[in-house]
């Protein structure tokens, strides 16, 4: 496929993840519809909770804005889409600072290492990761700051950027990690 600068989502998850991510994933199952996070062996369309114990909004299944899949080693691939191209990041520049794209959508990847089994906890099994246009797949929080990131991977915090903390801490859990 094209630079990720280009993948565009406008015609629906499905369509997205079957051109740009189905390619590349060696896929047991797929699961969809009001029943799917049940195809995934969750007992709750939204069975994830934050590093500081409180319950969790996103959902297995949504069908029309993520496509989710269970791989052969029993990892949960959740991709989460908006309409059109780009990322979270929003503007894409050059290095003279000219305009490349103006933003859009946000690929967000729910990865739950061990997919139903527990504890389904932001930074213990479960980790979020995002698609950047022209970048690649990144850690959620890697342009944030050590103080952002730090907060956001502890006990008080979502546990979303854990993933950002634990490359930037050399793959290792060291003494603020918070587990």
């Amino acid at each position: 496929n094209e630079s990720s600068l280009y993948w565009d989502s406008s015609k629906g998850s499905q369509v997205y993840f079957d051109t740009y991510w189905k390619p590349y994933l060696k896929i047991l199952r797929t699961c969809s519809g009001s029943s799917g996070y049940k195809d995934c062996n969750y007992t709750s369309v939204n069975p994830w909770y934050r590093s500081n114990g409180t319950k969790d909004s996103y959902m297995v299944v949504r069908d029309g804005l993520r496509v989710t899949s269970i791989l052969p080693d029993g990892t949960l691939v959740s991709i989460l889409t908006e309409s059109g191209f780009g990322s979270a990041s929003g503007e894409e520049v050059d290095e003279e600072g000219n305009l490349i794209y103006g933003g859009g959508a946000d690929t967000r990847i729910i990865v739950d290492l061990n997919a139903s089994k527990a504890p389904n906890q932001f930074g213990k099994d479960t980790f979020l990761l995002q698609r950047v246009a022209g970048k690649g797949v990144m850690p959620y929080g890697y342009e944030k700051d050590d103080d952002t990131v730090n907060n956001n991977c502890s006990k008080n915090g979502t546990g979303y950027m854990c993933a950002a903390k634990l490359i930037r801490d050399g793959w290792q859990m060291k003494d603020d990690y918070p587990w």
